[in-house]
Parts: C-alpha cells; sequence; structure tokens
C-alpha cells in the first residue's frame, strides 16, 4: 500500500508540474532552470517540441548518469525522467481552456514559480526525481566537493539567466523569480512547515513547569539529567512540544515561574510518537 501511495504521490507531482510548465512557464517563455528550461528556449528558437526535447535529452541524461552517480541513484530517476515529458505533452492543451493572456508577468511568475515547487517537491519527497537536470547537479556536488544545493543553484540559475536573456532582460528576471518560488516552495514541501515548537527548559523548578505542561496544555514532557560542563552539576531538562498558537502563552508562563530559567526553543518540522508521524504537529 506504501508503495503505490509512493507511485501515485509521483503522478500527483508530475501533473502539478506539467499544468505549471504549460500554463505559465512557458506561455510566458519563463525559464525555470533545468531541461524544462531549456526546452522552452529550443522551441521558442526552433519551433522544437518541449516534450520530445525532453524526453531526448533526458535519455541521454540517464546514461550520464549510471556511469557517474551509478545505478542506486539513477533507477530512481528512470520513471519521472520519462513520465515527465509524457504528462507536459498531454496537458499541453490546458492554455487553450484557461486564458491567462493579460496577466501581470510578476503574477505569473510567483504562482507558477509556487505551482512548480509544489510538484518538484511531492515528487522529490517520495525518492523520485523527473530527471533532467538533477543528473548534472549531483554530479557537479560529488566531483566539485559542493553541497547539493550550490550546484542546484548554479545550473539552475546559469540556464535561467542565458534562457531570460535570450528573451530580455525583464525575463531574466521573472525567470529568476520562478526559480526562488520553485526552490523554496520544494525546499519547504521536502522539511516540512513548521507547526509547532521545541522547547528544552532548564529551571530549578522544574516540577512546577512540568505540572503546567502536563495540567494546563496537556502536553507529554521528557526530563532528561545531564550534568553541567562548568560546575558539573547535575539538573534536569524538560523537554516538551508545543504547538504555535500556544508558544508565546507557554512561553510567558514558564517565565512567571521561574525568571531565571534557561528556555531553548527550536522549530519542529515533524512530530513522531510511537513511530507514527503526527499530523498537524500534534505534542508528543
Amino acid at each position: 500500500m506504501k508503495k503505490i501511495k509512493r507511485y501515485v504521490s509521483l503522478l500527483v507531482g508530475l501533473i502539478i508540474y506539467s499544468l505549471s510548465f504549460n500554463l505559465f512557464l512557458q506561455n510566458y517563455d519563463l525559464i525555470p532552470g533545468g531541461v524544462s528550461g531549456i526546452a522552452i528556449v529550443f522551441n521558442k528558437l526552433y519551433n522544437f517540441d518541449t516534450a520530445l526535447f525532453i524526453l531526448i535529452l533526458n535519455f541521454i541524461l540517464i546514461i550520464v548518469s549510471y556511469f557517474t552517480l551509478g545505478w542506486s541513484f539513477t533507477k530512481n530517476t528512470i520513471l519521472g525522467a520519462i513520465l515527465s515529458p509524457f504528462f507536459i505533452k498531454i496537458t499541453s492543451f490546458i492554455p487553450n481552456i484557461i486564458d491567462i493572456k493579460g496577466t501581470e508577468v510578476i503574477f505569473v511568475a510567483i504562482l507558477g514559480g509556487i505551482l512548480a515547487g509544489y510538484g518538484v517537491g511531492i515528487i522529490y519527497k517520495n525518492g523520485f526525481s523527473n530527471g533532467g537536470t538533477d543528473v548534472i547537479e549531483f554530479t557537479l556536488s560529488k566531483y566539485l566537493k559542493i553541497p547539493i544545493n550550490k550546484a542546484i543553484m548554479i545550473v539552475d540559475g546559469l540556464i535561467s539567466i542565458i534562457g531570460g536573456l535570450i528573451f530580455g532582460l525583464d525575463k531574466a528576471i521573472y525567470s529568476i523569480i520562478v526559480l526562488l518560488c520553485l526552490s523554496t516552495v520544494s525546499n519547504k514541501l521536502l522539511s516540512g512547515i513548521n507547526k509547532s515548537k521545541t522547547f528544552l527548559i532548564l529551571s530549578k523548578k522544574h516540577n512546577k513547569i512540568k505540572d503546567l505542561l502536563i495540567n494546563e496544555y496537556d502536553t507529554d514532557v521528557t526530563l532528561l539529567k545531564v550534568k553541567g560542563g562548568k560546575l558539573n552539576n547535575d539538573y534536569k531538562i524538560i523537554m516538551t512540544i508545543i504547538k504555535n498558537d500556544k508558544y508565546d502563552k507557554v512561553k510567558k508562563e514558564i517565565k512567571e515561574i521561574d525568571k531565571k530559567a534557561f528556555i531553548t526553543i527550536t522549530k519542529s518540522y515533524e512530530v513522531y510518537n510511537s513511530n507514527k508521524m503526527l499530523t498537524k504537529a500534534k505534542e508528543c
């Protein structure tokens, strides 16, 4: 069942990306980076079918991936690399049904980038790739020893700028906006949108704070035994998860109990309990 859900999610992600590609990006000559960005340029200059171009280039990059990154990486790109141009082709009629001509380009760039990023995020989150310049980016990261996020910005940024310059400086700027929106949304989807905070509380009045959290906020707490590095004293740290809407109130009430309490607060992107992810960051 889990495997089926992964493949269904892949299809959903590809459809969302294809809709964004046809309705927003190609329709306005905005270059989102990657193979699809190169395809838009070739379509504009030589009237080369974008879906066919993506399929051919993806096929070449799959071969390159096998020799540079190995089979374990390549096997996760094959399905997405083949299906991506297929969905772009079958959704190419969308601009004929939904007419957005006349819409301000800035709105098109933002909406197109957000929608494309959401689709890409779903694909990556389920362990797949839609092929394309992922291969180039991971190869650069591997052999040049640079972080993958820098490799992505270098490759996709260069494609967006070059493509945008071909269509004009204004398109170059809008293409960069598309790329920024796409990468931000996809990264957020991969890492999660924090809906809770993790509190680490060091206080001599830890029992009162513990009772407050359990009785007033109905949240579990964990007591961690620690030893101070400077004085070598034994302490107890309270760890608990608090939803964002209660964050300020809890922080204030802890300070009312102990003004000298040492509190560290971090974002919690995902929360698990009994090996099950709790949706909406439910307290554990």
